[in-house]
């Protein structure tokens, strides 16, 4: 990508006190994507950008002066996704309830009122919740991520086939 201020010196920003700003920022930040934001944060030349981001904030502003807006806690998933490239590798039970808190967080953000707030709109209805992924997921996690046992019939089976086996051998044990 291109630098949009390439005829400026490339200490613009320190020069201009910016890194100093993004670093105060960053202090505000309370999860990795935020930061991730901050640090790529740069000039904008474009009026109608920067306008539409005021007109954002605005709105954000707004909104929650008018209504208990909730943290949603999207929690960090890049360590949970760094080892899904090779094919056939799996989440770790610790991934999938990252992943399910972030679709749920997504969700809730769709679920506010923002009529009156045609920008924010616009962004949430961006966002994309994979319903059916949230869905699979609630069915396959407890809320404390244990893998339910109706996730498949086989792992039904084998817990009735375990609980029977304890059940069995605790009857043995009492005689």
């Amino acid at each position: 990508m291109s630098r949009p201020l390439a005829c400026y010196p490339t200490d613009l920003e320190e020069r201009l006190g910016f890194d100093l700003v993004r670093q105060r920022l960053r202090g505000y930040c309370s999860n990795e994507i935020s930061r991730f934001f901050v640090d790529r944060m740069t000039f904008l030349i474009s009026h109608r950008m920067l306008t539409t981001l005021h007109d954002q904030l605005r709105e954000m502003q707004q909104l929650r002066s008018e209504t208990e807006v909730p943290s949603f806690g999207f929690p960090p998933l890049r360590e949970h996704l760094k080892g899904l490239r090779p094919t056939g590798a799996v989440l770790s039970i610790e991934g999938l309830q990252a992943v399910q808190r972030v679709l749920d967080a997504t969700r809730a953000v769709q679920m506010l009122s923002l009529a009156e707030e045609p920008l924010l709109l616009e962004l949430v209805e961006q966002m994309d919740s994979l319903p059916e992924s949230r869905r699979r997921l609630h069915n396959l996690l407890d809320e404390d991520g244990t893998i339910k046992d109706t996730a498949s019939s086989q792992l039904r089976a084998l817990r009735q086939e375990l609980r029977s086996l304890e059940s069995s051998i605790g009857s043995t044990m009492d005689s």
